[in-house]
Formats: structure tokens, sequence, C-alpha cells
């Protein structure tokens, strides 16, 4: 049997039966060669079954509703893990920086979902490999998508949104997709920087003095047209005037 073969035979199970979601016992009992084939022939650097391969080729349908055992596991340090990954593809490693094509953004996300499952067992050590290798793919992104440039002078919580992301990754699907609409959208609450060396610098901040010219200005005509005493009237505006700024 093959690969192909295998990912057929399980979509067509999972057409059949339509469960809300599977696991690897439910192959087991539900397509027990579908199982032993991947016990035989996918095997992961640490030796455990690579139910990544087979889950990404499942209909899309399908691989959503692959639900991964989720271990409480204490944490610690293994080089040794860390390093037969590395040694792998090495020679590969470039695919974090600088990706040449389509089978090479492939590698990467390959690459990064080993050392993420590997960090979601407890291994200090692969969360800190796997951020330093994510946190190029990100800076490319942030200099490329100008819908990521407020990550650019926010290095500290683009460390923690990529940390956060490996922590919480189940679906077996792209890693690096998860990772870009995680910071598309946590990155609309940031606020843009302006930096004095750029030419449109001045341009927006007499934009910002103009907005809060006309909010205090509306606030005052509101506030003089209270039928209340001067001193009600000033202490409302200074109020306010206290908060925007």
């Amino acid at each position: 049997m093959k690969l192909d073969e295998a990912l057929l035979i399980l979509n067509l199970e999972l057409k059949r039966l339509r469960p809300e979601t599977f696991t690897s016992t439910w192959i087991f009992h539900h397509a027990p060669r579908v199982y032993h084939f991947a016990r035989l022939n996918l095997r992961t650097e640490t030796g455990e079954i690579d139910w990544d391969i087979v889950t990404r080729g499942l209909d899309r349908e399908f691989s959503k509703r692959w639900t991964g055992r989720r271990r409480k596991c204490r944490s610690y340090e293994n080089s040794d893990e860390v390093e037969r990954v590395l040694v792998k593809y090495r020679p590969k490693l470039y695919v974090f920086i600088a990706p040449q094509n389509r089978d090479d953004e492939d590698l990467r996300d390959r690459i990064s979902i080993r050392l993420i499952r590997i960090a979601q067992r407890g291994n200090v050590l692969a969360q800190k490999e796997a951020k330093i290798l994510l946190r190029y793919a990100a800076d490319e992104w942030v200099e490329r998508f100008p819908m990521l440039c407020r990550w650019k002078y926010n290095s500290e919580q683009l460390d923690e949104q990529i940390v956060g992301c490996i922590r919480r990754y189940r679906f077996t699907g792209s890693f690096l997709g998860y990772l870009y609409t995680t910071l598309l959208y946590s990155g609309r609450g940031l606020r843009p920087y302006i930096h004095s060396m750029n030419p449109y610098a001045e341009v927006l901040k007499r934009r910002e003095q103009r907005m809060l010219c006309r909010i205090l200005r509306r606030v005052r005509s509101r506030c003089m047209r209270k039928v209340c005493s001067p001193l009600h009237k000033t202490a409302d505006l200074d109020r306010y005037c206290i908060y925007v700024i």
C-alpha cells in the first residue's frame, strides 16, 4: 500500500460514517489497514506515528475534524530531539528566510510542525528553536505585507504571539497560514508607529492634532449649551480634555 491509496481509503471511510471528530483510535477501529500502514511506514524523527502527513492529505472537510491526543506534559529539555530534526533539514533551513517557490513554503511548514509537535510534548528547547525560525518568517511578512507593518515596532508582542500559536496549534493544516492569520487579526489593535524620519510623520501628526481640536470644539459647544453654572461647564470640559489627552 502507498500513501495515496491509504488516503483514499480513509477519505471514503470518513465520507461513509461522517464522524464529528476522529482520532488515531477511530482510524484503528474503522480503517485498520490505514492505521497499520502509518504505524509501519510513517514515523517522525522521534519515532512517533506521523499523523500530520495523513491528515494533511485528507479532504479539508475531514482534516478539520481531526483531534490529536492532548497530553498534559511537564516541561523538560532534550537537545537530542531537536537535533534529529535540525540535522535532517539543516541544508534546507534557508526556507525560513527566503523561500524560493511553493515547494520551499511547504517544506518550511513541515519543519515547523515537526518542532512544534516536540514542543507541545513539553520540550522547552524545541519551542525556543521553533520561535527563532518562525521569527525569520514573521519578520519577512512584516516587511513584505502592509497589513502586518504594525508589528515592526512591537517585537516582544510578536514573540508572544508566536509562542501562543505554538502552544495552541491543533489543526493539522498549514501552521504558517495559522500564524499569519493570527498576526493579521491581532495586529489590528496595535497603534501604528510614526518614526521621525518618516516623510509622512508631520502630516500624520498634524492630522491627529486637527482631529483632537475638532473633538474639543464639539465638547466646548455642548458644554456651552447646557444650562448650568460656568464652574460646572469648565469642570466638564477639563475632565474631558484630560481624558482625551
